[in-house]
C-alpha cells in the first residue's frame, strides 16, 4: 500500500520556518526508513489548466477550481 502525503503553502513564499523544518525532518525520516518513492512541487495555480470531457467534447479552462464542499484552507 502507498500514501501520498500532500503538504501545501501559500504561493506568497511566506514559509514558517518551523513547519519547513518538521517537514524535512519528516522526509528525511521517510527516506531513512526507506518509505519515500518521490517528492515534486506543484508549478503555480497561474500556470494551472483544467481538462474536462463530457459526452466526447474536451474543454480547456484556466483552473484549478474546487468541485467539492471541501477546500484546503490556510490557518
Amino acid at each position: 500500500m502507498q500514501f501520498m502525503a500532500l503538504i501545501y503553502n501559500e504561493e506568497t513564499g511566506n514559509h514558517d520556518p518551523e513547519t519547513f523544518q518538521a517537514y524535512g525532518k519528516f522526509t528525511q525520516d521517510m527516506i531513512a526508513q526507506g518509505h519515500f518513492k518521490s517528492g515534486d512541487a506543484l508549478q503555480p495555480t497561474s500556470t494551472a489548466t483544467c481538462l474536462t470531457v463530457r459526452d466526447g467534447k474536451t474543454s480547456l479552462k484556466d483552473g484549478p477550481f474546487s468541485e467539492t464542499k471541501e477546500q484546503l484552507l490556510f490557518r
